[in-house]
């Protein structure tokens, strides 16, 4: 099988569904499949001969540092699927790339799966009026428009039936590889970053390593651990990664004089988790606008038990008392002041945490990935088959796309890039 991937990030951008998506496309490699990417390019980036850059443009750094926005490109995909000869177009992107990926699978006559990562109404990039119910039907619509969607987590699936989606939905777990944040570090190497860092070997460090923007919850972390820091000053909070809240977030901690509490490790690659992980105790979970937050499931891995609000996102790992403590916002200080004061209980924390994360196995989701697309490809075949003019029914699912406002929703994304004065 021959599968084309539609998304709008990936490596070198380093977030969650670039992750996901580079880890889906190397296990599915390992299953004998054929992998073609389209993606936003990175100027000066070497791309491999099955990945396809498009033309794209930056946005304001106020917005994302690394996000990037791809021109229209349907033709341009078209021809690259067409000449790999895909069976099937799997997309990763609703709001910007979901109306073209829908319209590319008509045009192609190919069945379509979307995968729904981000909850993009909660995601406020863009000062646009009547955004969020403008993207709350985008996503409604786009979906109904793909013959499978994909919710990588129970929250992700209820969302979706409760915006009306009435395609089909799986639940699969989108999660990545582990290749390359498992070498060990010489301590040497750990006790110079420690000390580049102001962290002393008596020091109790919480850490949240991810993109520093509004909807991570980074503010409600500092907020959360500021009581522990009076009372216990030895207690540091360690952010790792980068992103628009980066320098708002220093300006926040010189503010109220937490300094030497709240300590920045700067941009990091996947490869300096091993580091980041023994410079510290535990994993900081404070937000309520994830999926499948991915990166829990990392810190598990390299032993880290995380302390989490209570969010759906968080089941398909962490169980409460075995290896995380689970709670509301404002029970958070108390549970962590609760494993700093019992080294058992962290102990043991992690231990289970390493287990739990060793259980999730990405060769299996890949399994699973490839069993849907069997069952999809078939369905479309059959209903291909069934249909007495392919015209017409290319006809009718194109007419409902246009009743649908998913060619307006083209025609807002060109104004959309013009009024950031990336388009022409």
């Amino acid at each position: 099988m021959r599968v084309g991937i539609l998304t709008n990030t990936y490596p070198p951008n380093l977030n969650g569904v670039s992750v996901a998506v580079y880890s889906l496309k190397q296990n599915l490699e390992k299953l004998g499949i054929k992998v073609f990417i389209a993606t936003p390019g990175i100027k000066g980036y070497k791309y491999a001969k099955n990945i396809l850059p498009l033309r794209s443009a930056s946005v304001p750094k106020q917005i994302s540092p690394d996000l990037k926005l791809p021109y229209l490109y349907t033709n341009q995909v078209k021809k690259f699927f067409s000449k790999n000869k895909v069976d099937i177009i799997h997309t990763h992107d609703t709001f910007l790339g979901g109306p073209e990926g829908a319209m590319l699978g008509l045009e192609m006559k190919l069945p379509t799966i979307h995968t729904f990562h981000t909850i993009t109404e909660d995601y406020e990039y863009f000062p646009i009026p009547g955004y969020k119910q403008l993207v709350s039907n985008i996503i409604r619509d786009v979906c109904n428009q793909y013959d499978h969607i994909i919710a990588p987590s129970t929250k992700v699936y209820q969302y979706l039936l409760q915006k009306g989606v009435g395609s089909p939905i799986s639940n699969i777990l989108n999660v990545p590889n582990l290749e390359g944040i498992t070498k060990v570090i010489k301590p040497k190497i750990v006790q110079e970053t420690a000390e580049n860092l102001g962290i002393k070997s008596t020091d109790f460090v919480v850490v949240t390593f991810c993109r520093l923007a509004k909807e991570k919850g980074i503010y409600e972390g500092i907020q959360t651990l500021e009581p522990l820091f009076k009372k216990y000053p030895n207690i540091k909070y360690l952010l790792a990664g980068w992103g628009p809240e980066e320098d708002k977030l220093k300006k926040y901690a010189h503010k109220h004089k937490l300094q030497k509490n709240v300590l920045f490790y700067g941009k990091y690659q996947r490869s300096e988790l091993p580091l980041i992980s023994q410079l510290s105790k535990l994993f900081l979970f404070t937000s309520k606008t994830e999926n499948l937050p991915t990166n829990i499931w990392e810190a598990s891995y390299l032993n880290l038990p995380c302390v989490s609000i209570t969010d759906s996102s968080v089941e398909y790992l962490l169980i409460d008392g075995y290896n995380s403590l689970i709670g509301e916002m404002n029970t958070l200080p108390v549970l962590v002041e609760k494993i700093y004061k019992n080294p058992n209980l962290l102990k043991e924390l992690s231990h289970n945490a390493r287990i739990s994360a060793s259980q999730l196995k990405p060769s299996t989701i890949a399994k699973q990935h490839l069993e849907l697309y069997k069952q999809v490809k078939n369905i479309h075949s059959s209903h291909m088959a069934e249909t007495n003019s392919i015209s017409e029914l290319i006809t009718t699912r194109w007419n409902n796309l246009i009743k649908k406002g998913l060619v307006k929703t083209q025609q807002s994304y060109k104004k959309l890039l013009k009024d950031l004065g990336l388009g022409s």
